[in-house]
């Protein structure tokens, strides 16, 4: 019964095959193909979550952070390339600040530091001159020694010996006490003009010329000091006080 029902399905199915018709499939082939169509779907549903996986999951947030890494590392290179600019800037601008510091504190020269106590000098001379008054310019402790008038003709003439010899000038015709200059105006003229003509001196030689006549420079400062000295002695003898032992009045604030 089996064989003849076998040899009936095989004829059946030569039959088929030779019309071009595709044979019928057993409900287990028709399973098997169902099975693997949906194993198919299955794979492809799970490639595709693996896709959004990889975008969306851990390869996705490796990318997402190497995203935002490079952007704060942009920032940063942003920030230190302002920080150096600015750097750069202050230096420039502070250079000549810098630089007017320096020269500030600089060694002044033989000519400036000869010039701070010529013209030091020539300042308390100058008011004691211009202090004194007119009717005691006649006054003298004795008969022996000048009078005031005389020691500063005698201080302002002798201030030719050092300004003559560095501007390289003769020396004759300068005379100890010249005898024109007789009122009190004659005499504080003459005194300003010998030490602005010796203030000129020292800045037009120089260094170099403060130190070729140093000698005579210190020699007529030594000599303003000790005539300085005269003039103080006879503001005590008069019971006065001389300028520059004077209380300085108080700065107002």
């Amino acid at each position: 019964m089996r064989l003849v029902q076998s040899e009936a399905t095989g004829r059946r199915r030569l039959r088929l095959w030779q019309s071009g018709a595709e044979p019928p499939q057993s409900k287990k082939a028709t399973s098997k193909a169902a099975g693997s169509r949906k194993g198919r779907l299955c794979a492809t549903k799970a490639g595709g979550s693996e896709k959004r996986e990889r975008w969306t999951g851990t390869a996705g947030e490796g990318r997402l952070g190497a995203l935002v890494n490079s952007t704060e590392e942009l920032s940063m290179k942003k920030a230190a390339l302002c920080v150096t600019a600015f750097a750069f800037l202050g230096l420039v601008f502070a250079a000549p600040f810098a630089s007017a510091q320096q020269a500030a504190h600089k060694t002044p020269g033989a000519a400036e530091q000869l010039l701070r106590v010529w013209n030091g000098t020539g300042k308390e001379i100058i008011a004691m001159a211009e202090d004194w008054p007119a009717d005691k310019y006649n006054y003298r402790p004795n008969t022996q020694v000048r009078t005031f008038g005389e020691i500063l003709v005698h201080l302002a003439s002798s201030n030719y010996f050092a300004i003559n010899a560095s501007e390289g000038k003769s020396l004759k015709g300068i005379e100890d006490d010249p005898k024109e200059y007789k009122t009190k105006e004659q005499i504080v003229a003459f005194v300003k003009k010998s030490f602005a003509d010796g203030a000129a001196a020292l800045k037009a030689g120089g260094d170099a010329g403060a130190v070729a006549h140093l000698e005579d420079w210190a020699g007529i400062i030594g000599h303003c000091g000790e005539h300085e000295g005269n003039l103080v002695t006879y503001y005590r003898n008069n019971g006065v006080v001389p300028p520059q032992s004077r209380p300085r009045p108080k700065k107002q604030s």
